[in-house]
């Protein structure tokens, strides 16, 4: 199989219909079941497996809760070397922290079946001071 690793932007809702068509489309494909089976035509429907980024916002004081219902209870470390090497890279170009240690006593409920959470890092919005007074706060990114 051959794996095509796109960056896509634009419109959710878009993004979600183009998702669910590109996922309806079959391709033609040889296959044989036992080695020494002659090839057989099948079709095999096209996998598309997203790797995104999200930026999520919580208010602060409920971080805990936050990271322990989005990562689970221990949170995720890279599977290899390059992987974490590619964090590190994307924390930095994002002025990101760490994501650090966090209590994990409570949780939302919340499905995480089937998917793998890598955390990239974490940080907190800037306050705008215009003439020493606090205007509302600047999102982060």
């Amino acid at each position: 199989m051959t794996h095509l690793i796109v960056g896509i932007r634009g419109i959710k809702k878009e993004l979600d219909d183009f998702i669910t068509q590109l996922q309806g489309k079959y391709f033609k494909f040889k296959y044989r079941a036992k080695a020494t089976d002659a090839l057989q035509d099948t079709y095999v429907q096209c996998m598309v497996q997203p790797i995104q980024f999200f930026s999520i916002v919580f208010p602060k004081q409920c971080t805990d809760v936050a990271l322990t219902t989005i990562l689970g209870h221990e949170p995720p470390a890279p599977q290899h070397a390059w992987m974490e090497k590619f964090v590190w890279i994307i924390r930095k170009l994002l002025h990101l922290q760490p994501v650090p240690k966090f209590k994990t006593d409570q949780e939302m409920p919340i499905a995480r079946n089937a998917l793998q959470f890598i955390p990239i890092g974490i940080k907190e919005d800037e306050l705008l001071m215009t003439d020493g007074v606090a205007d509302p706060y600047v999102e982060g990114l």
